[in-house]
């Protein structure tokens, strides 16, 4: 199985800590008063926050909606191999009714 939402988890979190990171040190470096800076960390986080949250919903409708195309294709190959071995068994029925050894073997 694949290791992309291994991938995609790892991706997002150090999406979040750079951009956390980044906004931190943007703000802590600029010349402002401790007020201004504390409502402006406040901002960037509650931004940060924000998008954390839509990107999990977009990646939760990515899960669900790969879980639904697999459940579908899952009941097709099952109805189709339902309907192969029924054949099968319709097929043995029929074989273990005829007489041995075949049209020969009743002349």
């Amino acid at each position: 199985m694949s290791d992309r939402g291994g991938d995609f988890y790892g991706f997002l979190g150090g999406f979040l800590f750079g951009a956390v990171a980044g906004a931190v040190a943007g703000i802590l470096l600029a010349p402002k008063a401790g007020e201004d800076t504390r409502r402006d960390l406040k901002v960037k986080a509650e931004d940060v926050y924000d998008r954390g949250r839509e990107l999990y919903a977009e990646g939760r409708d990515k899960i669900d909606e790969a879980l639904e195309t697999g459940k579908e294709a899952l009941s097709a190959k099952t109805d189709e191999l339902k309907s192969k071995l029924e054949e099968g068994a319709s097929m043995l029925r029929k074989a273990e009714k005829k007489p041995a050894g075949g049209p020969q073997a009743a002349k």
